[in-house]
């Protein structure tokens, strides 16, 4: 018996090695196996086309998307579709076609028309003339009341407008008090040493995750032209300036006969899950940042 228990957890032990391994490989594959990603676009005589695509495990997972052509998202594995968000084009509804009854229906439909006008017009008289009744005696309170102690009313009047406005310019200057106390409160909390080098700490992580995910091989052609050949030259001028600094495939060529944009993008990268991680686990758990998070006023 207890031979058999000893098989049987050992039988359990393996099958949870197997699956804590499995679950191992899949968390490092997500981790460490880069998503890579390629972007084109096109624009021309016939408008603009673009498609965007991106896929991990060599293609094992893959997602699209094309424009114009579908106007659909799709994210496939293997050979399975798992998502396919269509938008299809917008079509005018169609009308729906007119009901023609009988000309007994119409004339039956005629007669239970002016009947309910009747009616209505019936109980709106009713409604005018109980409104008017009303009123009748409202004036007569009224007129009484003021009879006997107009004076007296007209002072609590007075009083209660002013109470009133009082109370509301109170609320109006206990906000703006705040809000300064609260613009102060931030200006030096801003400031402060810490704060500057929590924020240049901040932008350094940032900066590490924008220079993971950029595009590693962008090729652009474009023609342009502003209709004028002095304006044009201006902006080619002002482009040829800052070319020698940009550092990527990129090409420009002006027009000087008409005015035009046409070009295309063909821009493509990879992107480490670790790498986002990583960096947002640094700032997820610094102490400076949970820090100055308690200093903000809620």
């Amino acid at each position: 018996m207890l031979d058999i228990m000893l098989q049987v957890l050992a039988v359990l032990g393996i099958i949870l090695l197997i699956l804590l391994a499995v679950l191992l490989t899949f968390v490092l594959l997500v981790l460490f196996f880069p998503v890579t990603y390629r972007f084109y676009g096109k624009k021309d005589e016939g408008g603009i086309r673009c498609a965007a695509k991106a896929k991990w495990l060599f293609g094992l997972l893959r997602v699209r998307y094309s424009y114009p052509e579908g106007r659909h998202l799709t994210v496939k594995a293997v050979c399975f579709t798992l998502f396919d968000a269509a938008i299809p084009g917008g079509a005018a509804p169609e009308a729906e076609p007119e009901d023609h009854g009988t000309e007994e229906k119409k004339a039956h439909d005629t007669i239970s028309a002016d009947a309910a006008a009747a009616e209505s017009a019936e109980n709106d008289d009713k409604g005018a003339s109980d409104k008017q009744t009303d009123g009748k005696r409202a004036s007569r309170t009224e007129k009484d009341g003021r009879s006997s102690d107009g004076t007296e009313t007209n002072n609590n009047t007075i009083f209660l407008k002013f109470h009133k406005l009082k109370y509301t310019i109170c609320r109006i200057y206990d906000k703006i008090k705040k809000i300064w106390e609260n613009i102060s409160y931030y200006m030096e909390l801003l400031k402060e040493e810490e704060t500057k080098l929590l924020f240049r700490y901040v932008l350094f992580r940032i900066g590490k995750v924008l220079k993971h995910i950029r595009p590693r091989r962008i090729k652009v052609n474009v023609v342009f032209g502003t209709g004028s050949p002095d304006t044009t030259g201006y902006f080619y001028g002002a482009y040829c300036m800052v070319s020698a600094f940009q550092g990527m495939n990129i090409w420009v060529v002006p027009d000087f006969e008409q005015a035009v944009l046409q070009g295309e993008a063909d821009a493509a990268g990879h992107i480490a899950i670790w790498v986002l991680v990583w960096n947002g686990c640094k700032l997820f758990f610094d102490k400076e940042i949970r820090k100055f998070l308690k200093k903000i006023k809620v």
